[in-house]
């Protein structure tokens, strides 16, 4: 389904309501949507190195055009995370701008990210505020750059960006079906392309919720949508 699966929640005709949780396993063989499968039941599980506590976040900004306010989104989140988060720590909720790693620190904004990602105590969410497309956190991670090391946990990925979800028809490996390939359990991108101020609101929304709830992601981006 192009563009949306706002139709495949649908069961009572508001289709832009839909009252299902609707989840994909994505991937082109069904050796490939084995590996995402596998992982959401070993983290269920609580398997050794499949841990997901919600204590670490890694929240990272590009720097596109209106790069600011996707910083001061980035900023938003973590504050929020800290505040609301009922396990989220200060000392495990650390933020990377890319304008600030690449002309104040000089140094490779990829390299930081993967890095971050794979530190001890690893991540359980790794969140992206920018420009994408269907194969890139635009200048941060690209499908090439993938997999990387996720270290003892297993991170849920939200791109909070425009087509960064899409996954078919694209002849190539899309950056959604390379971080569930690489066992993140759980993604969320849009497969289309969506205004800045409205997935600001959107994704401090999200995690308002989901943080200090034990509700699942799928029900919290339910109640999102």
């Amino acid at each position: 389904m192009h563009y949306t699966d706002l139709p495949f929640g649908d069961t009572n005709g508001h289709v832009v309501d839909p009252e299902l949780i609707v989840g994909r396993i994505i991937g082109n063989s069904a050796s490939e949507m084995t590996v995402p499968l596998r992982a959401s039941i070993r983290v269920h599980r609580g398997e050794p190195d499949y841990h997901f506590t919600k204590e670490c976040a890694l929240l990272t900004s590009g720097r596109g055009d209106g790069y600011l306010e996707f910083e001061a989104s980035v900023d938003d989140v973590h504050d929020l995370l800290i505040e609301v988060g009922s396990h989220f720590s200060s000392g495990c909720v650390d933020t990377i701008k890319r304008r600030v790693v690449e002309d104040v620190d000089g140094l490779d904004v990829t390299w930081v990210f993967t890095s971050n990602v794979a530190q001890v105590p690893s991540r359980d969410v790794l969140f992206y505020r920018d420009h994408c497309n269907a194969q890139a956190w635009s200048g941060v991670v690209v499908t090439a750059d993938l997999p990387i090391d996720f270290a003892e946990k297993k991170p849920f990925a939200f791109a909070c960006c425009c087509q960064a979800g899409r996954y078919e028809g694209l002849g190539v490996m899309g950056i959604a079906e390379a971080f569930m390939l690489n066992e993140a359990p759980a993604y969320i991108g849009a497969t289309e392309n969506s205004y800045t101020s409205i997935n600001d609101v959107a994704c401090r929304w999200f995690f308002d919720r989901w943080a200090d709830r034990s509700e699942s992601i799928g029900q919290s981006f339910r109640q999102l949508k």
